[in-house]
This record gives structure tokens, C-alpha cells and sequence, in this order.
């Protein structure tokens, strides 16, 4: 398949200091080029969220914008920042990666910030993405509070601006209506017959088995960094 990856970045100094997103985001790079080295995108895009990074440490094509719209957190009654805006610092990076890779004539790819893919996750991804099916994310277990798992997805070609218009068109905002439940109610909806789960786990179900051949991570439910255990754990399979 002819497609691009799309990231997300930011930083935060309440959570960590701009030297761990930073680090992060190296460590983002090489799993990413590593893993797709078979079925290798055509770009790779970061979406920066006015996050802090030197230029010299910027890879792949960055659009930089001066302003964050918040983690979605942020956004509900109780954050810092309640009701300003319809959607969140993720939602618009997702959404303008679409638009970017509608623009090129290619499918899109979503890796999240902090999501580290092993295996040959970019091919099977790509292997969902057949006879109709033109919208493929991963799902969490029954027992967590959202069911669709958004940190590794894919959308066909054919299919980005209706993904982008389907997601406005839904009139609560982000604060009132997390996108993971936005998505589940599309995919249950209007998305029911182009849509179909990733065959691999984890994103941000635990427990994770490291010797899966296919699989991706992200922070659990509970924080918003992976743990330096689960660090550990991938370098001891050398992993990463």
C-alpha cells in the first residue's frame, strides 16, 4: 500500500520534562523506521502541537503549530482549559493528518507519540485494509471505560474525508464526548460496514505479551508514559 504515518507530539512539563518527550520521540523514530523497513512509508509526519524540541533533533516532516489545544483531560468541565474548544490536541492531529495524507495521495497511518509497534505490524495493518474495509484501529477489553484502542489506526485513501466530516458531523464537543467514544459510536453507526478490528493487540490493555509477533504499546489507562518496567522489558528482548 502507498502510505504515510502520522504523529502526534508534545510536551508537558507537569508530566515530564521536554528531555523525556524528546528522547521519546528518538526512540519513536527508530522503532517506526525499523519496523516499516519491509513496507516503508512514503512520509512520515509530525504534527507538533507546540511542543519544545531543538530543530536538530527533528525528523520526517514536522508542521509546526504555535498553539495546543489540550489533551482532551484538559478540556472536560473540571480541566484547566473547560469548554474553549470543540476538539483536543489529539483530535485535530489525527484529523489534519488525514487531510495531509488525502493530499498525498495516500492512505494514512496513525502512531501515536508514544506508541511503539513490533513485528510486522505495517503489513498486517495494511492486510485489513482490503475488499471494503477502509477504517482498522485496535480494541480494549470490556472491563475499561472506553473500547476502541486510537493509538495505532489506519484509513484507506477513498475513505479520509469521510472519516474527517463523519467526526465533526457528531455536534457534542470533545470535552462532552471523548473521541474514543466518537469513534465507538461510528464504528457501531455509520462506519459499521467499512470497519474491522486490528488482529493484534495491546496499545493500552494490559497485560502485554512481549513475544507476540505482532504487537504495539502505549501507556496503560492509569498514567500517560509507559513505565520504565515496560521499557526495561522491551530492552531485555532487545526490543528497542
Amino acid at each position: 500500500m502507498s502510505y504515510i504515518i502520522v504523529t502526534g507530539y508534545y510536551t508537558d512539563p507537569r508530566i515530564q520534562p521536554d528531555s523525556y518527550y524528546q528522547s521519546l520521540f528518538d526512540t519513536w523514530w527508530k522503532n517506526t523506521l525499523y519496523t516499516t523497513r519491509h513496507c516503508q512509508p512514503d512520509e512520515i509526519y509530525v504534527i507538533n502541537n507546540n511542543g519544545n524540541i531543538p530543530e536538530s533533533q527533528k525528523k520526517g516532516k514536522w508542521v509546526d503549530i504555535s498553539y495546543n489545544l489540550g489533551h482532551v483531560v484538559e478540556c472536560m468541565a473540571t480541566g484547566s482549559m473547560p469548554g474553549k474548544h470543540n476538539i483536543c490536541g489529539w483530535t485535530m492531529s489525527t484529523l489534519l493528518g488525514a487531510l495531509i495524507a488525502y493530499s498525498n495521495n495516500c492512505d494514512l497511518v496513525y502512531k501515536e507519540q508514544d506508541c511503539l509497534a513490533f513485528g510486522p505490524w505495517a503489513e498486517t495493518l495494511g492486510n485489513v485494509l482490503r475488499d471494503g474495509i477502509k477504517i482498522t484501529t485496535g480494541k480494549l477489553s470490556s472491563d475499561l471505560p472506553f473500547k476502541v484502542e486510537q493509538s495505532l489506526f489506519g484509513v484507506k485513501y477513498d475513505f479520509l474525508l469521510e472519516f474527517v466530516s463523519s467526526y465533526l458531523s457528531i455536534p457534542q464537543p470533545d470535552s462532552e464526548m471523548v473521541p474514543e467514544h466518537k469513534w465507538h459510536q461510528l464504528i457501531e453507526g455509520e462506519w459499521k460496514e467499512k470497519f474491522a478490528w486490528l488482529p493484534f493487540g495491546y496499545g493500552r490493555q494490559r497485560p502485554v505479551n512481549y513475544d507476540d509477533k505482532v504487537f504495539y504499546v502505549q501507556h496503560d489507562p492509569h498514567s500517560r508514559s509507559i513505565s520504565n518496567e515496560e521499557f526495561n522489558k522491551l530492552k531485555e528482548r532487545k526490543l528497542i
